[in-house]
């Protein structure tokens, strides 16, 4: 049986092993350009057959030449989503937003060179916080490397210990099998999904010619839906002997429970289920996903400020189960540096999340299930007079807080936190937010407030503020559905490229950039108190206004400088159909101003 290719080259067909597809084998009387053009396109073309088949539905493309077996054979697969990236960096951080949203991984395909390289700090972040991600580099045939050859650098193990899995894969050559090729594509994605989701890369050396040839494609692709090598994901099952200890927790009357960071797609229907039958105190962090959202009692969603006053000091739990990763807040770890309880940990990941060394036993299992199995341990919780006690007071104390905040709002001149308060209060049901790092999720975080559910993400695995508009782009298109990105100015500096990408996106960003001159976080360090040191050198002033350069890319913009400026704007936004910037004036000296009145109210509780 013969396979169509353009002449003179032929392929050779024999049957594999298995019935649904066939292996290949090349006859050794072709030209050497035509033969080597003829693996590279098989390559490519069996490569890119194997993600779909390991479920991949997305690619993030940069152009080059070396990667061309690669991208040609993704452009001819209508099965697979195909995102073009001019920027690498930029590409990487719209794989991670996607893989954020969707717990599946993307594929990165670039050139050789430093087109790599520029994964570093997207492949960093997915690293630490456990995003899967696939990179697939091309490089140089192995005779080229050392050698001087343009455009040819080191790409083995580029990204250190950041990847979870990585293989040079070699020059396509009739010695090695096909088999071999998608056994090691499912490899990569096992181990990019496995018990610690990351990310990982596959260098593939390519010798030219690149352009590829005409083959009968159908001949390559698996009639069926299953990978070549199938690895069913293993299961993190909670340890049998904790059952006791869960049991000894319905008699604990001063326990308190901590919603960590949790990814964005994991489902939280259990989490609020056991939390609610246990009937602690919740303290949930903005990254928990389920601090926004309807409010039920016992629900502390605004913690960390609360926590520095002294009616806080006074209430110390006798046990903590923090459910997920870190939380935003410094208040909450300076809180538990005296009189530290037992915590209780339950996390999905194996890595140790404890900088200080508190946590007195960690479970490492799955979320949702573990805690749908300790609801069987657990009667529905009747509050006893402690208990109900213990919960009124922070109830209590969060109304504190709350009212607090929305008085100094009302007297306060236009200030970020007013600007978040407002945000969140208009946010639509299920609609995905992507918040930025530094100052935009800490303010979620201490002054976020509606009771509509939302899609929340953040990069917070390194908590770096690049990259962030092309995560937006990527968290979009993940959920599907229209996206709004509050940010830093300087996080928009950073990535102001990928605005490029917000305009041709298919899913409309609506990028809400607090624009206050420069780095107004660095105004709660003491170096602060060091005008000489800490004007130029950490506030990193700037005079640039972002409207101009957004509208030269063909994104609609709009400035404001009062609240209900911004709630007109973000009304109008929403109501669009395509992406926009809307660019909040503020003064950081407005902002400090809002957050010294409200600590000064704090540490007069009483």
């Amino acid at each position: 049986m013969l396979a169509q290719v353009s002449s003179p080259a032929q392929i050779q067909l024999t049957s594999g092993s298995r019935q649904r597809r066939s292996s290949l084998r090349l006859s050794n009387s072709f030209p050497d350009g035509d033969v080597m053009a003829m693996y590279n396109t098989i390559w490519g073309t069996v490569v890119v057959d194997e993600l779909v088949a390991c479920g991949v539905s997305f690619a993030c493309i940069s152009p080059g030449s070396r990667s061309t077996p690669l991208t040609a054979a993704l452009a001819k697969d209508t099965r697979i989503h195909k995102q073009l990236c001019i920027d690498e960096r930029a590409a990487a951080y719209v794989a991670l937003g996607y893989a954020r949203a969707t717990g599946k991984p993307a594929v990165l395909v670039c050139t050789s060179g430093t087109a790599v390289a520029n994964y570093l700090p997207a492949v960093v972040e997915a690293s630490v916080d456990h995003v899967p991600m696939l990179i697939f580099s091309a490089d140089r045939p192995h005779e080229l490397l050392g050698t001087g050859a343009n455009q040819t650098i080191e790409q083995a193990r580029i990204f250190g210990s950041y990847t979870r899995w990585f293989q040079d894969i070699p020059t396509p050559s009739k010695d090695i099998s096909l088999d071999w090729l998608r056994s090691s594509v499912d490899q990569a994605h096992f181990q990019s999904v496995g018990l610690s989701p990351g990310p990982v890369h596959l260098n593939f050396h390519f010798r030219k010619p690149l352009d590829p040839v005409d083959i009968d494609r159908e001949v390559l692709l698996s009639e069926g839906q299953t990978p070549h090598t199938s690895w069913p994901r293993p299961k993190l099952t909670q340890p049998t002997d904790v059952e006791e200890s869960v049991k000894r927790l319905e008699h604990i009357e001063r326990g308190l429970v901590v919603l960590g960071r949790m990814p964005s797609s994991m489902p939280k229907q259990e989490v609020r289920a056991f939390v609610q039958r246990l009937g602690w105190p919740v303290l949930s962090d903005i990254g928990s996903g389920m601090q926004l959202g309807p409010d039920w009692g016992g629900h502390i969603p605004r913690f960390d400020q609360l926590l520095s006053s002294p009616l806080a000091a006074k209430m110390k739990p006798d046990v903590i189960l923090h459910i997920g990763g870190p939380v935003v807040s410094n208040a909450y770890l300076s809180w538990l540096k005296e009189d530290t309880p037992l915590i209780i940990q339950l996390q999905s990941t194996p890595d140790r999340e404890d900088p200080d060394a508190k946590v007195t036993l960690r479970i490492v299992a799955d979320i949702p299930e573990t805690l749908r199995q300790w609801s069987t341990y657990l009667p529905i919780s009747e509050l006893g007079d402690q208990r109900y006690e213990w919960r009124t007071k922070w109830n209590d104390l969060q109304e504190l807080y709350d009212k607090t905040c929305h008085a100094l709002m009302a007297d306060s001149p236009f200030s970020e936190p007013s600007i978040v308060n407002a945000l969140t209060q208009m946010l639509p049901e299920e609609h995905a937010c992507l918040i930025g790092n530094s100052m935009p999720i800490r303010d979620m975080d201490r002054f976020g407030r509606t009771s509509k559910a939302c899609l929340i993400g953040a990069n917070r695995g390194a908590s770096g503020i690049d990259g962030l508009v092309a995560s937006a782009v990527g968290f979009a298109f993940g959920h599907q559905r229209m996206t709004t990105l509050l940010i830093g100015d300087l996080s928009l500096l950073h990535d102001l490229n990928s605005l490029y990408l917000c305009k041709h996106a298919p899913y409309p960003v609506i990028v809400v950039v607090l624009n206050n001159s420069g780095g107004g976080i660095f105004g709660h360090l003491p170096i602060a108190k060091q005008p000489d040191v800490f004007d130029t050198y950490f506030t990193t002033p700037h005079e640039l206004q972002f409207a101009p350069l957004a509208e030269s890319i063909g994104l609609s913009t709009t400035q404001v400088q009062t609240v209900e400026a911004f709630r007109d704007a973000y009304t109008r936004a929403l109501e669009g159909e395509t992406s926009c910037v809307i660019e909040c004036i503020t003064k950081r000296d407005d902002n400090m101003a809002f957050y010294e009145n409200l600590r000064a109210h704090i540490r007069e509780w009483r």
